[in-house]
């Protein structure tokens, strides 16, 4: 429900649902905070609600960074070989994945930043 400012509040996924947050980052976007103070501060608001996927979008290798720090029990990974100076990134909650038999992400062959289903 939003609040009085039209902002939906996230609430925590309940027991045996899968929550799976998406975001675009914008790194290149003009911001006033560099791009890892963004990324954690993007990071604060997505863990709050508790999810067993992140997916990230237009990520530059600087919040990369950030990520995999942030993330450390997490398992972070992204394309390597990418065209442009941003790519998509996935993290799994390796900590919650042992609830789960497996996890898996397919890459769609001709993308350039790394989709993947």
């Amino acid at each position: 429900m939003p609040d009085e400012h039209g902002t939906r509040k996230s609430t925590p996924a309940s027991e045996g649902e899968l929550a799976i947050v998406t975001v675009n980052v914008d790194s290149i976007g003009q911001y006033a905070a560099s791009p890892a103070d963004r990324m954690a501060q993007i990071l604060d608001e997505v863990l709050a609600v508790s999810p067993h996927m992140l997916l990230l979008q237009e990520v530059s290798a600087e919040m990369y960074e950030v990520a995999k720090t942030r993330l450390e029990d997490w398992s972070v990974t992204r394309r390597t070989k990418v065209k442009e100076d941003y790519f998509l990134v996935l993290a799994v909650d390796l900590t919650r994945a042992a609830e789960r038999t497996r996890f898996s992400s397919y890459a769609f062959p001709d993308s350039n930043n790394g989709r993947h289903i």
